[in-house]
């Protein structure tokens, strides 16, 4: 466990590092100021928006139920967070390449509320597949159960994502530029 904590934290400075060395120039996600500048005053297509991210997230969510049913399973959650580690390690680095210090407020508005919500749907992947008695009674209806559960939280996360985050975000870059 201590190894694997250790891995990930190496993981995320791994990213922090080669989004350093991508630099200024092609380190633009957010477009230059200009684009910025006309996000936060955008009407936004959220009905789009929702298409969009439910079809992406789902994709993800249902790539992990996948991998979580195979033998593979036991790997899935290291690499699941591995993965995190590095991608936010580079997230960050370019929110702060591009906005400066305010770039670590960015990076984690960003990912305020609806990643609470899908942190939760994936931490009770995990659990489920620590345990698997499919042939019990009671355990079936309790795995039922948890899918359901599971599946409102993703959505719950979804709608965050389209109309909480994605306002508070325009919001908060109106305010920086």
């Amino acid at each position: 466990m201590r190894r694997k904590n250790c891995l990930c934290i190496l993981l995320f400075l791994i990213g922090i590092g080669i989004a350093s060395l991508i630099g200024n120039g092609d380190a633009e996600i957010f477009g230059n100021e200009y684009h910025v500048q006309n996000f936060g005053v955008a009407e936004l297509d959220k009905m789009g928006l929702l298409c969009e991210v439910l079809w992406n997230r789902g994709k993800l969510f249902l790539m992990l139920m996948v991998f979580l049913a195979t033998p593979v399973r036991k790997w899935v959650p290291f690499c699941t967070a591995a993965s995190i580690s590095f991608m936010a390690g580079v997230y960050i680095k370019i929110c702060m390449i591009q906005f400066g210090l305010k770039g670590i407020l960015i990076f984690f508005i960003s990912l305020l509320p609806h990643g609470i919500f899908y942190g939760m749907v994936v931490a009770l992947l995990f659990l489920m597949s620590k345990n698997r008695n499919y042939y019990r009674k009671g355990e079936l209806l309790s795995r039922i159960l948890v899918i359901i559960i599971m599946l409102t939280l993703f959505f719950v996360g979804t709608l965050l994502e389209v109309w909480t985050s994605s306002s508070v975000l325009q919001k908060l870059f109106l305010s920086v530029f």
